[in-house]
């Protein structure tokens, strides 16, 4: 008898251990729909936190791009012509700048393309950059 009484749980016991909605059990599939619902959207908000990140960084990089444009035209402005190469307006061939403590920094490169058009462009991650393009005085994502 002793057996019956502690393996026995009350109906409150068991209404405790039971997950509700609306007063009904919460059937499992629910609760797992939740969890993957749960992680999705925290995926999503991470992705969407970082994109900022990303984006602020690329924000700052294309301003200190943008100084080396106005001194390239600064440089076009005083000899009626286009630089050979940074070294030109006193920066090395190739400048890499330090931007919020990146260990390598940005490579920032240049090429005059003729005698009135050039392009200046950095690599934002693998494969991938910001180009700008004096003909439009536009960054833009792609090489032409």
């Amino acid at each position: 008898m002793a057996e019956s009484i502690v393996g026995a749980r009350s109906q409150d016991e068991t209404a405790i251990a039971t997950p509700f909605y609306f007063g009904n059990p919460l059937p499992f599939t629910y609760l797992s729909h939740m969890k993957k619902k749960c992680s999705i959207s925290g995926l999503f908000l991470s992705a969407l936190l970082l994109s900022s990140c990303l984006r602020s960084y690329t924000e700052q990089i294309i301003k200190v791009g943008n100084t080396i444009v106005e001194r390239i035209e600064e440089y076009r402005a005083a000899n009626d012509s286009l630089p050979d190469s940074l070294e030109g307006i006193g920066l090395d061939e190739s400048i890499r700048i330090n931007i919020m403590d990146d260990r390598d920094g940005v490579l920032f490169c240049y090429q005059k393309e003729d005698s009135l058009n050039y392009v200046v462009w950095f690599g934002t991650t693998l494969g991938e950059g910001k180009y700008y393009y004096s003909d439009t005085k536009q960054w833009e994502d792609r090489l032409r």
